[in-house]
């Protein structure tokens, strides 16, 4: 081994009994019979540290023979380990040095695997649990079995000719996918192939060069999912870097993320110096479009996340309860633009680290009477903490719904904190203003809300300033369009939205407070 991969020498640690055979053929002429090295051993005290499905504890008993066929050209090995996996493999020899020219990875298949003119043909069933992650760093590792890399890296998709597979899970880019099965042929300068799992299927053309083109996918699903707690540990200790990788085109029929439905996906990610450039994000449902455009850059010890979205919704309500808010708006139109950017990888996005501007536009819908808690829609918006209480002070104005003409503001985000100034509910019954500040990390509100009924809604209030008929009419005219902001003015109340986003705390500016009882002089008595 140390002479074969010497690379591979650090995987294996301990000693055990061999058996060795040297086959010497009688006729001089070997294009008839080579000699042959027949190696025979359990393993019984070496610990083999590789990846799955070929590691072993040292004292596990596994079967390994090696039958090594010597010519002066070439080595081929014939390698059984264990009942279930056996390869074939053939070594050219240049100037003492083995590298590998062809062969075959047979993996719990009956399968005839044919030897192929050029490559590794991998055939491998039923395999329960495996990961590419960790192999590829094996590989990447292994200069020996690319003699041309002159950067001193395997990259095994030059030398691999066909991948037929099938896993009960698979590890891939840091995702895991179940009932997978694979089957990809190296033809000319890409990789073809089609997959089927749970979470992904559909046709993938991978170039082996992959700086020359980007990795094109077309399929009917893609599914991602949030790593489990023990990988993103694993994963904050060395974040990828997006220099390595390459660039992309995606076109997915079903794109789901968290559980969550986004509809179709096309998707076009391109290299840039630094990093990876998302030139077009597009997700598309029957209730919602959402385009957008990012990048993800680092210098090798920064990284920096930059992502613009822009999502036109044609009904607000359904799409809300599709991301698990239902019941919080009925019905409703608009967009959502939003323009932001943390100091880390995309996966590490979190709301104390964002930075940037959210801005919203929605029309024609009703803010549903639900329990507070669904301020999370998102995490802005403390108007579903209104309803009951403006029920209490304005029955009469209120009592048809909180409906909406529109719904507008901007959001600057800044330290786990969103900041307003400008948003507005315009609706039959009159204009809701909010100022202040939002805790997205600590989910609080500490807002100023300002409530003008309409004057048309106000009828009553106006018809006992004017006095009785035949006045009337023309008095709330002139009240509504003559003096308007002082009627605004006149009719607003103010309240202070303050406490959790689960248990806020609405309070009427100038209601009056429980009194507290007066601190007691050091000469006061009991």
């Amino acid at each position: 081994m140390q002479r074969l991969i010497p690379s591979w020498k650090k995987y294996f640690q301990g000693d055990t009994k061999w058996a060795v055979n040297l086959d010497i053929p009688h006729s001089a002429n070997t294009t008839i019979a080579k000699p042959v090295v027949r190696i025979k051993t359990q393993l019984d005290n070496i610990e083999i540290d590789m990846p799955k499905p070929f590691n072993k504890k040292a004292g596990e008993k596994i079967n390994l023979e090696v039958n090594v066929e010597l010519s002066k050209s070439t080595r081929t090995f014939e390698i059984q380990y264990g009942k279930s996996i056996n390869s074939n493999l053939e070594f050219t020899v240049n100037n003492e040095k083995l590298s590998l020219s062809k062969g075959t990875v047979t993996i719990n298949s009956i399968e005839k695997n044919k030897l192929p003119t050029s490559g590794i043909s991998v055939m491998a069933k039923n395999i329960k649990h495996f990961s590419y992650d960790d192999w590829l760093s094996v590989f990447e590792n292994t200069p020996e079995l690319n003699a041309n890399d002159t950067n001193n890296k395997a990259n095994p998709l030059t030398w691999f000719s066909r991948f037929k597979t099938s896993f009960g899970e698979l590890r891939a880019f840091d995702q895991t996918y179940h009932s997978v099965t694979f089957d990809a042929v190296k033809i000319g300068d890409n990789w073809e192939s089609v997959v089927s799992s749970d979470e992904l299927s559909g046709k993938i053309i991978l170039p082996v060069d992959l700086t020359s083109a980007p990795i094109s996918m077309k399929l009917d699903t893609l599914m991602l999912f949030p790593k489990d707690e023990k990988k993103i540990e694993s994963y904050q200790a060395e974040k990828p870097d997006p220099r390595n990788w390459p660039a992309m085109i995606i076109n997915s029929k079903r794109f789901v993320l968290d559980d969550t439905e986004y509809g179709s996906l096309l998707l076009s990610i391109s290299k840039l110096d630094s990093g990876l450039q998302m030139d077009y994000l597009e997700l598309t449902t029957s209730t919602n479009k959402i385009s957008g455009n990012g990048s993800w850059t680092t210098d090798g010890l920064k990284h920096t996340t930059q992502v613009k979205l822009k999502s036109e919704i044609n009904n607000i309500g359904a799409t809300m309860a599709s991301m698990g808010f239902a019941d919080t708006i009925n019905k409703g139109e608009g967009t959502f633009l939003m323009d932001i950017n943390w100091p880390d990888a995309p996966s590490e996005v979190n709301a104390g680290i964002i930075s940037g501007t959210i801005n919203l536009n929605f029309k024609n819908g009703q803010l549903l009477d639900i329990n507070p808690g669904a301020g999370r829609i998102f995490g802005l918006l403390s108007l579903q903490s209104l309803p009951r209480r403006l029920l209490l002070d304005f029955s009469d104005i209120f009592a048809e719904g909180f409906s909406f003409d529109e719904i507008k503001g901007k959001f600057d985000l800044d330290g786990g904190d969103a900041y307003t100034s400008d948003l507005h509910l315009d609706g039959p019954a009159g204009r809701i203003q909010v100022s202040g500040r939002t805790g997205l990390v600590d989910e609080d509100y500490d807002q100023l809300v300002t409530v003008i009924p309409d004057a048309a809604a106000s009828v009553p209030v106006l018809t006992v300033l004017a006095g009785a008929e035949p006045i009337t009419a023309i008095v709330t005219w002139t009240l509504k369009n003559v003096f308007q902001s002082q009627i605004d003015e006149a009719l607003s109340f103010q309240y202070t939205i303050t406490g959790s986003w689960d248990n806020p705390k609405v309070v009427k500016v100038g209601q009056p407070q429980s009194p507290q009882p007066e601190p007691l002089e050091e000469d006061d008595e009991p």
